[in-house]
């Protein structure tokens, strides 16, 4: 069976052979204050940063969840004026959130198919800016170019950035923004049950000029990391396994020309297929990791692609019963997308 559900997603094929090492070797039993999961810390900070061009200067940390990303960054800077900007279901959910622990941010939806200044012609002065530059809702992104402008024009301002459907799939510009998260589901090819966590300096120093009440709050968590260590038993296992999933794997920069090239095979099948059509119309915005797809043919896509050992992602949020979405994640292979097409073409053709 071949994943292209946008998480979770196909995972790394050596799995269970890493699995088997880390038992054998006592990972699965390691004591997370021991020196055995100090090290295995700081060689996972290492690839990291190796494989995926993490400045020398950011922080890495380990949590459960990208969705726990958002309880720790809105409770660690609760003082701060926040903006959520978002078009679709993840990046209002964060904002909703924030508005649930007691928050007042300030909520700017956006169009799916946006363009600069439906954003920037409204931002207004804020402390804390919170994107999701990878909306895996909807198959849409912020390129680059867009994140550098939200950067030159929000230069005092945190930002952070919601990764989830993109971190090890491309190439992140990490220094434009301060905090960025992700769960290990998607891109990285894991079984669920790990979040990442990545601050900048200014993060941190900001951080801790706010009131430090919050156990997993940044000022603990970086306490913590600087130690090689974690405010919680964190999963082991996981941590393990994303290190050697890295270390199997090119540098990101490699990894982000094959996710483009399978990116372009699949826009040019588009173009044979007169009833699929992205959701979003802007190609500017379309994401590289997350397709989503306008279809009125979804159940049926769901169903006989099934049958060919394929498993197809649901729509989802405003978009549940009228898309299907398809994840381009690096463990999906250019093969497996011709696999695809030849189905997808059989049905709607």
């Amino acid at each position: 069976m071949v994943s292209f559900y946008p998480g979770p997603s196909q995972i790394n094929p050596e799995i269970p052979l890493f699995v088997q090492q880390a038992y054998e070797n006592g990972t699965t039993s390691c004591n997370h204050r021991s020196n055995q999961f100090m090290d295995l810390y700081k060689a996972t900070l290492h690839t990291f940063k190796k494989k995926l061009n993490l400045p020398s200067d950011y922080t890495l940390a380990f949590v459960s969840s990208a969705t726990e990303c958002w309880e720790i960054i809105t409770q660690s800077y609760k003082n701060l004026a926040t903006t959520h900007l978002y078009n679709g279901a993840f990046g209002e959910k964060w904002g909703q959130y924030n508005q649930n622990l007691g928050g007042k941010p300030n909520l700017l939806p956006y169009a799916l198919d946006w363009t600069p200044s439906q954003v920037f012609d409204r931002l207004e002065s804020t402390e804390l800016i919170c994107i999701t530059p990878t909306e895996t809702s909807n198959g849409t992104q912020w390129p680059v170019q867009d994140l550098q402008t939200l950067r030159n024009t929000s230069d005092t301002a945190l930002i952070a950035a919601d990764a989830t459907a993109s971190l090890g799939g491309i190439h992140l510009p990490f220094e434009l923004a301060d905090i960025w998260f992700a769960s290990v589901q998607k891109c990285l090819g894991l079984p669920a049950g790990l979040g990442i966590l990545i601050l900048s300096p200014k993060a941190i120093e900001i951080a801790q000029k706010q009131p430090n009440t919050y156990y997993n709050g940044i000022n603990n968590i970086v306490k913590n990391a600087n130690k090689f260590q974690t405010t919680h038993t964190p999963n082991v296992l996981g941590i393990y396994l994303l290190n050697a999933v890295l270390k199997s794997r090119d540098n990101i920069v490699k990894i982000e020309k094959e996710t483009k090239a399978k990116q372009k095979f699949f826009d040019n099948f588009l173009q044979t297929i007169p009833h699929l059509n992205y959701a979003c119309s802007n190609p500017h915005v379309l994401s590289p990791t997350v397709f989503a797809l306008l279809t009125k043919e979804a159940n049926t896509i769901k169903e006989i692609c099934l049958q060919e050992g394929m498993v197809i992602g649901n729509g989802y949020g405003e978009w549940k019963h009228n898309t299907i979405r398809i994840a381009n994640f690096p463990e999906l292979k250019l093969e497996n997308f011709k696999a695809l097409a030849a189905v997808l073409l059989r049905i709607l053709k």
